[in-house]
Parts: structure tokens; C-alpha cells; sequence
């Protein structure tokens, strides 16, 4: 049984794959198979650090989709430790 789409949808501009009418971001993007660069040494927005260092594959960022003044709420803006970053909140 198809599943029905319960919010709107719009058509990307390069692959014409659905996205939601009204999301905050959307980012179309290829990843390059047959291209691979080192990765790492990444530090975390909440202060977690991967040292180790790797290939993988390029992903290329060809289209950016946004609202006007989006509303981002799903990152806290500073490191560990803090008072805010041991809350609930």
C-alpha cells in the first residue's frame, strides 16, 4: 500500500527529487564516488574531538534551498563544559 505525503512538496532544480515546500535548509548535493580526500581531525560544536584522519568520498554542494531568516534550533552555540551544556534545556 503507497504511503501518502502529508505535507507539500517542491521539485529540486538539478535532480527534481521532492523536497519539503517549507523546510528551513535544504541542500542538494552529489557525492563523487570516484573521488576520495583525508578527513579529520574534526572538533564538535559540544566539544567531542575525532583525531583520527581518513578517506571518503567528496560531496559537492550544488544547490542551497533556505526561508528567509530560518530558524535554527538544533544547535547549542558553544563547547563544554558550561551550565548550559549540562542542562536539559
Amino acid at each position: 500500500m503507497p504511503v501518502q505525503s502529508t505535507f507539500e512538496t517542491l521539485k529540486t532544480e538539478l535532480h527534481g527529487l521532492p523536497m519539503p515546500a517549507h523546510a528551513e535548509i535544504v541542500l542538494e548535493a552529489e557525492i563523487l564516488l570516484d573521488h576520495l580526500r583525508s578527513e579529520g581531525t574534526l572538533r564538535r560544536m559540544d566539544g567531542l574531538l575525532y583525531q583520527s584522519v581518513r578517506e571518503d568520498h567528496v560531496v559537492r554542494v550544488r544547490r542551497v534551498y533556505y526561508r528567509n531568516a530560518p530558524i535554527m534550533t538544533m544547535a547549542c552555540p558553544i563547547c563544554p563544559p558550561s551550565d548550559y551544556s549540562l542542562s536539559d534545556a
